[in-house]
């Protein structure tokens, strides 16, 4: 079994090949801009780099920035599927239900053809502790969390958890078909999150926090996007834990004081 990891060397697809080579498997590491040996050239935008023949299995991660990714991504779940591919695994989001426009499309495609599974992660813990994202940024520079959360609650998932869960379902020889909602072990309020965190929570209404994500070079409908997702945790849309870690992987999922831990001594 040889699995092709779209966004190999992102957040989740380096703990995909990680985990599927450490199962015993092959695994390519799909990429943009490859640079290390092993790594292959894949950009959504460009169909010569979509040759995933010899691959058995792939991982599916959104092309960034695509105004409609289901056109895109159905085309390609297509081609990989004539050129031999014969299971998927898509990281959607708990947020996105099935069939909703965009990765909810995805997502109803392939459990209606039967050619895979949708891993449906909370949101990621990293989003707090990687300097490039928003969060993360304002937390290292102000030490401070701006949020419209509110008092919600959500149970964070590490990235690495998701891409264990992903490695198991793609070389597994059974695997699940409904789709997989991934979560840590406890839900967290943004001012838990800062707290742990050594920074302070500052909550905010809904229009300062869409001006902030504007301020911060976001578009305005995609901050729109998010602050509605926000007001979604808000109403506890997101305060629930799942066994889904522990129920494919054997394990129980990290928490976010184990994560935290882990980035500092990195």
């Amino acid at each position: 079994m040889s699995v092709f990891v779209v966004g190999g060397t992102g957040h989740t697809g380096l703990h995909v090949v990680e985990r599927v080579r450490a199962l015993g498997f092959d695994a390519r590491a799909a990429t943009r801009k490859p640079l290390r040996k092993g790594e292959v050239r894949f950009d959504w935008s460009d169909p010569a780099t979509h040759d995933v023949s010899g691959s058995t299995a792939m991982y599916l991660i959104a092309p960034p920035f695509d105004p409609n990714p289901a056109r895109t991504m159905i085309a390609m779940i297509r081609r990989a599927r004539d050129q031999g591919v014969q299971r998927f695994a898509l990281l959607s989001s708990s947020a996105i239900a099935e069939g909703t426009p965009g990765l909810g499309e995805v997502e109803q495609f392939l459990r209606v053809e039967g050619l895979g599974v949708t891993l449906k992660p909370s949101w990621f813990m990293q989003n707090f502790t990687d300097r490039e994202h928003f969060h993360g940024r304002t937390i290292h520079v102000e030490k401070r969390l701006y949020s419209s959360t509110g008092r919600g609650r959500i149970g964070f998932v590490d990235a690495a958890d998701i891409g264990d869960v992903a490695a198991h379902v793609l070389t597994m020889s059974s695997p699940p078909s409904e789709p997989l909602v991934l979560t840590g072990p406890e839900t967290l309020s943004y001012a838990d999150v800062a707290a742990l965190l050594g920074a302070t929570y500052v909550p905010i209404d809904d229009e300062a926090a869409r001006q902030r994500l504007i301020d911060s070079g976001m578009g305005p409908s995609y901050a729109e996007f998010l602050v509605e997702l926000d007001a979604r945790i808000r109403d506890r849309a997101e305060d629930r834990v799942t066994d889904t870690v522990e129920r494919i992987t054997g394990r129980p999922p990290h928490r976010f004081a184990d994560v935290v831990a882990r980035t500092s001594t990195t």
